[in-house]
């Protein structure tokens, strides 16, 4: 369990993970907060809309990171393959070169 801020107000988060862990998440929400009373000024933290919206904002960061994740997972895998395709190209020349070796290309 760790005591932390978030705009201001005091609270206790407690969870199975690390303490480490937890002062992260409350930066996360606390900054997101922040983010969301700058754009909505006359909006109380109070209020169950402001805290709807900072729950939608950060559900929008989650759902665009797990994109990014999988377009960058299909990249690793392409670039993977391409690099397993390239070390049998070289091996097959290597080859080559060994059995005629004055002979290039």
């Amino acid at each position: 369990m760790v005591e932390t801020e978030i705009l201001g107000e005091s609270v206790r988060l407690s969870s199975d993970t690390s303490e480490e862990r937890l002062y992260r998440i409350s930066e996360c929400i606390d900054e997101k907060a922040r983010e969301i009373q700058k754009l909505k000024r006359g909006l109380p933290v109070s209020t169950p809309l402001f805290r709807l919206l900072v729950n939608v904002n950060l559900a929008d960061d989650l759902i665009s990171s797990q994109e990014e994740l999988l377009m960058l997972k299909s990249k690793n895998s392409t670039l993977e393959k391409d690099l397993a395709k390239a070390r049998r190209e070289l091996k097959e020349y290597e080859k080559q070169s060994e059995r005629h070796p004055g002979k290039q290309g």
